[in-house]
């Protein structure tokens, strides 16, 4: 039975692979900034979440920091920075519900502040890093990315970004960092300059064809012919009927009332046996199933085996990048 649904599944992700292929190359349009801004089904998703797991949990957050050694152009930074918030509406956008729907708000760009926060050493320094990626996003008015400087000395200091996961994934970190750095190059050398076109043209950074609003709206266009997915969306209803709510494993203490996300984390190495097993099987299915899809599967497995359940459901993220994304 497993297999017998594992096939057709992959049945159905093949066949929209090939009319993918097949498919010439959409453009997004310019959305009219005059009417409401829909949210993606991914915004959409994320923002249920955050009212779902309230602002106490840090999974929908995603810090990053930075040592920097040597001497730091505070202000080149913070126009750099305020450059990256200026070219992608994606990090001036709130979330609204209006008539019932969940609609993008995009602020106008703004000057970034940043200034520099004495810390005398490595405990110090971990307890504001702590404090500061603890904050809670107010998604409705804040940017969705936000930056502290610490100072340690003169010749070394940590940045800290913290995005929310509504308007970030790894793929966007590329983007970030790649910006944040011809940006930062391009304040150094036009120390009065803090306007995000100049600063680009100086950094080489082509203008943005298409925003993240763009997508969504070109996306829930797409959405209204829901005919065109029932085949997918009656298997699924199908696949998942009958699903556990919880997990039960056989945990050595009771499952808290209110989800969290305190944990652990534990590494551990996959013998190249397995590594290669696994390619192996990801190229016997060619295009229908790759190791990085096919990697989860084996973690279900212990969970399944100790509650009992020979199917347990395991969502996971995707991202997927067929289009350029702003």
């Amino acid at each position: 039975m497993a297999d017998q649904q594992s096939d057709t599944a992959v049945d159905i992700l093949q066949a929209w692979l090939d009319r993918a292929g097949e498919a010439p190359a959409c453009t997004v349009p310019r959305a009219d900034r005059e009417r409401p801004l829909p949210a993606s089904h991914a915004q959409q998703g994320m923002w249920l979440a955050q009212q779902v797991a309230g602002d106490d949990d840090r999974s929908l957050t995603a810090p990053h920091a930075y040592r920097l050694t040597g001497p730091v152009d505070v202000g080149a930074l913070a126009a750099a920075l305020g450059a990256v918030l200026a070219r992608h509406e994606a990090l001036r956008t709130g979330f609204v519900v209006l008539q019932g729907k969940l609609s993008q708000m995009v602020a106008d760009p703004a000057p970034f502040r940043l200034v520099p926060e004495d810390v005398a050493g490595p405990t110090e320094l971990e307890a504001a890093l702590e404090e500061f990626t603890r904050l809670p996003f107010d998604l409705e008015r804040d940017p969705l990315l936000r930056a502290r400087l610490f100072r340690l000395g003169a010749q070394e200091h940590v940045l800290v970004a913290v995005f929310h996961h509504i308007a970030n994934d790894g793929w966007s970190m590329d983007v970030f960092h790649r910006e944040l750095a011809a940006l930062y190059d391009a304040a150094t050398e036009l120390p009065s300059v803090t306007d995000a076109k100049v600063l680009a043209d100086v950094a080489e950074l082509a203008e943005m064809a298409v925003q993240y609003p763009d997508f969504a709206v070109w996306q829930r266009s797409l959405a209204d012919d829901e005919a065109s997915h029932e085949e997918a969306l009656t298997h699924w209803r199908e696949v998942l009927a009958g699903a556990p709510a919880l997990l039960a494993l056989p945990t050595d203490r009771p499952r808290p009332a209110v989800r969290s996300s305190s944990g652990d984390r534990i590494v551990f190495t996959v013998p190249p046996t397995v590594s290669a097993a696994v390619a192996e099987l990801a190229t016997a299915r060619g295009r229908r199933l790759s190791p990085c899809s096919s990697r989860p599967s084996r973690h279900c497995s212990p969970p399944g085996r100790g509650s009992g359940t020979w199917s347990p459901a395991s969502p996971r993220p995707t991202a997927p990048c067929r289009r350029p994304r702003s």
